[in-house]
Protein backbone atom coordinates (compact mmCIF):
# COMPACT_ATOMS: atom_id res chain seq x y z
CA UNK A 1 0.00 0.00 0.00
CA UNK A 2 1.18 3.51 -1.14
CA UNK A 3 1.77 6.47 1.14
CA UNK A 4 -1.48 8.16 -0.53
CA UNK A 5 -3.54 4.68 0.52
CA UNK A 6 -3.21 5.96 4.59
CA UNK A 7 -4.55 9.35 3.46
CA UNK A 8 -7.57 7.63 1.73
CA UNK A 9 -10.51 7.91 4.42
CA UNK A 10 -11.28 3.83 3.12
CA UNK A 11 -8.15 2.91 5.74
CA UNK A 12 -9.07 5.36 8.43
CA UNK A 13 -12.29 3.49 8.38
CA UNK A 14 -10.81 0.02 8.04
CA UNK A 15 -8.54 0.95 10.92
CA UNK A 16 -11.26 2.08 13.14
CA UNK A 17 -13.40 -0.86 12.31
CA UNK A 18 -10.98 -3.21 13.10
CA UNK A 19 -10.21 -1.68 16.36
CA UNK A 20 -14.09 -1.51 17.60
CA UNK A 21 -14.00 -5.25 16.51
CA UNK A 22 -11.04 -5.91 18.95
CA UNK A 23 -12.73 -4.36 21.74
CA UNK A 24 -15.91 -5.73 21.02
CA UNK A 25 -14.84 -8.98 20.94
CA UNK A 26 -12.45 -8.84 24.14
CA UNK A 27 -14.92 -7.32 26.11
CA UNK A 28 -17.37 -10.55 25.12
CA UNK A 29 -14.82 -13.06 25.13
CA UNK A 30 -12.65 -11.82 27.64
CA UNK A 31 -9.02 -10.87 27.33
CA UNK A 32 -7.67 -14.34 26.42
CA UNK A 33 -4.68 -15.21 24.21
CA UNK A 34 -7.62 -17.12 21.78
CA UNK A 35 -9.13 -14.03 21.51
CA UNK A 36 -6.32 -12.11 20.21
CA UNK A 37 -5.40 -15.07 17.93
CA UNK A 38 -8.69 -15.26 16.20
CA UNK A 39 -9.31 -11.86 16.47
CA UNK A 40 -6.08 -11.12 14.88
CA UNK A 41 -6.62 -13.52 11.98
CA UNK A 42 -9.70 -11.53 10.78
CA UNK A 43 -8.08 -8.51 10.75
CA UNK A 44 -5.37 -9.84 8.43
CA UNK A 45 -7.71 -11.11 6.16
CA UNK A 46 -9.54 -7.76 6.31
CA UNK A 47 -6.25 -5.98 5.61
CA UNK A 48 -5.07 -8.53 3.01
CA UNK A 49 -8.30 -7.87 0.96
CA UNK A 50 -8.03 -4.08 1.17
CA UNK A 51 -4.24 -4.37 0.09
CA UNK A 52 -5.28 -6.35 -2.67
CA UNK A 53 -8.05 -4.32 -3.25
CA UNK A 54 -5.53 -0.97 -2.99
CA UNK A 55 -3.04 -2.46 -5.29
CA UNK A 56 -6.06 -2.90 -8.13
CA UNK A 57 -7.16 0.51 -7.62
CA UNK A 58 -4.00 1.80 -8.23
CA UNK A 59 -3.12 -0.26 -11.03
CA UNK A 60 -5.96 0.83 -12.79
CA UNK A 61 -5.70 4.67 -11.98
CA UNK A 62 -2.10 4.95 -13.49
CA UNK A 63 -4.01 4.81 -16.91
CA UNK A 64 -4.82 8.22 -16.24
CA UNK A 65 -0.94 8.65 -15.46
CA UNK A 66 -0.09 9.94 -18.82
CA UNK A 67 4.22 8.65 -18.71
CA UNK A 68 2.40 5.23 -18.03
CA UNK A 69 -0.61 5.54 -20.71
CA UNK A 70 2.83 6.42 -22.94
CA UNK A 71 4.79 3.22 -21.74
CA UNK A 72 2.36 0.87 -22.45
CA UNK A 73 1.81 1.97 -25.97
CA UNK A 74 5.35 2.04 -26.23
CA UNK A 75 5.54 -1.89 -25.29
CA UNK A 76 2.69 -2.27 -28.07
CA UNK A 77 5.01 -0.62 -30.73
CA UNK A 78 7.77 -2.78 -29.71
CA UNK A 79 5.90 -5.70 -31.50
CA UNK A 80 6.32 -3.41 -34.94
CA UNK A 81 8.86 -4.15 -37.40
CA UNK A 82 8.29 -0.95 -38.52
CA UNK A 83 6.67 1.46 -35.82
CA UNK A 84 7.05 4.50 -38.25
CA UNK A 85 3.94 2.77 -40.09
CA UNK A 86 1.37 5.51 -40.93
CA UNK A 87 -1.65 3.62 -39.85
CA UNK A 88 0.11 2.89 -36.35
CA UNK A 89 1.55 6.91 -36.04
CA UNK A 90 -2.63 7.85 -36.38
CA UNK A 91 -3.08 4.94 -33.93
CA UNK A 92 -0.87 6.16 -31.73
CA UNK A 93 -1.66 9.85 -31.66
CA UNK A 94 -5.51 9.37 -31.12
CA UNK A 95 -4.50 6.69 -28.34
CA UNK A 96 -2.41 9.84 -26.51
CA UNK A 97 -5.10 12.40 -26.69
CA UNK A 98 -7.65 10.12 -26.08
CA UNK A 99 -5.50 9.71 -23.18
CA UNK A 100 -4.88 13.33 -22.36
CA UNK A 101 -8.78 14.25 -23.22
CA UNK A 102 -9.54 11.85 -20.17
CA UNK A 103 -7.29 13.29 -17.46
CA UNK A 104 -8.97 16.58 -18.71
CA UNK A 105 -12.32 15.18 -18.30
CA UNK A 106 -11.39 13.64 -14.55
CA UNK A 107 -9.81 16.46 -13.61
CA UNK A 108 -13.64 18.51 -14.16
CA UNK A 109 -15.83 15.29 -12.88
CA UNK A 110 -14.00 13.21 -10.79
CA UNK A 111 -17.44 11.66 -10.96
CA UNK A 112 -16.43 9.39 -14.25
CA UNK A 113 -13.51 7.90 -13.01
CA UNK A 114 -14.87 4.45 -13.30
CA UNK A 115 -15.83 5.07 -17.02
CA UNK A 116 -12.57 6.78 -18.17
CA UNK A 117 -10.61 4.11 -16.98
CA UNK A 118 -12.61 1.35 -18.55
CA UNK A 119 -12.65 3.42 -21.78
CA UNK A 120 -8.75 3.81 -21.43
CA UNK A 121 -8.65 0.06 -21.37
CA UNK A 122 -10.29 -0.52 -24.55
CA UNK A 123 -8.39 2.27 -26.11
CA UNK A 124 -4.91 0.15 -25.50
CA UNK A 125 -6.68 -3.16 -26.41
CA UNK A 126 -7.68 -1.15 -29.81
CA UNK A 127 -4.11 -0.08 -30.19
CA UNK A 128 -3.14 -3.31 -29.75
CA UNK A 129 -5.42 -4.88 -32.42
CA UNK A 130 -3.60 -2.17 -34.98
CA UNK A 131 -0.54 -3.40 -33.84
CA UNK A 132 -1.54 -7.43 -34.42
CA UNK A 133 -3.07 -6.51 -37.29
CA UNK A 134 -0.07 -4.80 -39.30
CA UNK A 135 1.82 -7.87 -38.13
CA UNK A 136 0.10 -10.40 -39.55
CA UNK A 137 -0.58 -7.58 -42.80
CA UNK A 138 2.95 -8.15 -43.00
CA UNK A 139 2.99 -12.07 -43.08
CA UNK A 140 0.18 -11.60 -45.88
CA UNK A 141 1.34 -12.64 -49.30
CA UNK A 142 -2.36 -13.30 -51.28
CA UNK A 143 -4.21 -10.27 -51.95
CA UNK A 144 -7.50 -11.45 -50.75
CA UNK A 145 -6.05 -11.99 -47.02
CA UNK A 146 -4.17 -9.14 -46.58
CA UNK A 147 -7.39 -7.17 -47.54
CA UNK A 148 -9.53 -9.30 -44.95
CA UNK A 149 -6.39 -7.93 -42.37
CA UNK A 150 -6.49 -4.54 -43.83
CA UNK A 151 -10.23 -4.50 -43.39
CA UNK A 152 -9.36 -5.75 -39.06
CA UNK A 153 -7.07 -2.93 -39.02
CA UNK A 154 -9.27 -0.24 -40.23
CA UNK A 155 -11.78 -1.56 -37.80
CA UNK A 156 -9.63 -0.82 -35.14
CA UNK A 157 -8.57 2.81 -36.30
CA UNK A 158 -11.95 3.76 -36.55
CA UNK A 159 -12.72 3.39 -33.40
CA UNK A 160 -9.97 4.52 -31.94
CA UNK A 161 -10.55 8.02 -34.20
CA UNK A 162 -14.58 7.73 -32.58
CA UNK A 163 -13.45 7.30 -29.64
CA UNK A 164 -11.44 10.11 -29.81
CA UNK A 165 -13.85 12.27 -30.98
CA UNK A 166 -16.69 11.55 -28.20
CA UNK A 167 -14.39 11.91 -25.40
CA UNK A 168 -13.45 15.54 -27.51
CA UNK A 169 -17.20 15.91 -27.35
CA UNK A 170 -17.83 14.71 -24.14
CA UNK A 171 -15.11 17.46 -22.81
CA UNK A 172 -16.68 20.33 -24.38
CA UNK A 173 -20.02 19.58 -23.10
CA UNK A 174 -18.37 19.35 -19.61
CA UNK A 175 -17.27 23.14 -20.26
CA UNK A 176 -19.84 24.42 -21.64
CA UNK A 177 -21.89 23.40 -18.98
CA UNK A 178 -19.51 24.98 -16.68
CA UNK A 179 -20.22 28.43 -17.72
CA UNK A 180 -24.00 27.81 -16.72
CA UNK A 181 -23.99 27.27 -13.12
CA UNK A 182 -27.94 26.84 -12.84
CA UNK A 183 -26.93 23.77 -15.93
CA UNK A 184 -26.73 20.45 -14.59
CA UNK A 185 -24.61 17.54 -16.23
CA UNK A 186 -27.65 15.29 -15.41
CA UNK A 187 -27.25 11.51 -16.55
CA UNK A 188 -26.68 11.65 -20.20
CA UNK A 189 -23.18 12.37 -19.96
CA UNK A 190 -22.54 8.54 -18.12
CA UNK A 191 -24.87 7.16 -20.26
CA UNK A 192 -22.42 8.38 -23.55
CA UNK A 193 -19.42 7.14 -21.76
CA UNK A 194 -21.06 3.52 -21.29
CA UNK A 195 -22.32 3.60 -24.73
CA UNK A 196 -19.02 4.54 -26.23
CA UNK A 197 -17.40 1.81 -24.05
CA UNK A 198 -20.17 -0.68 -25.07
CA UNK A 199 -18.99 0.37 -29.11
CA UNK A 200 -15.29 -0.44 -28.58
CA UNK A 201 -15.76 -3.94 -26.42
CA UNK A 202 -17.98 -4.73 -29.62
CA UNK A 203 -15.69 -3.80 -32.32
CA UNK A 204 -12.95 -5.64 -30.18
CA UNK A 205 -15.52 -8.92 -29.67
CA UNK A 206 -15.57 -8.60 -33.55
CA UNK A 207 -12.15 -9.07 -34.04
CA UNK A 208 -11.45 -11.59 -31.31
Amino acid sequence: MGLQSWKMPQTWFLGLGIALFYSALVLWQGNRPVVWLSGGSVAAIAVGLWLKEDETLSSNQSLLDTPYFLTQIEVLESGLANPKQPLWQESKRLSLESQAVAVQILQRESVFLPELLETLHTVLDLAGQVVSGLTVLNDMQTDAYRQLAQERVQISGDRLRQTHAQLQELKDQINLASLDQTQTLGSELPTQLKLLIAENKNSLKTLN
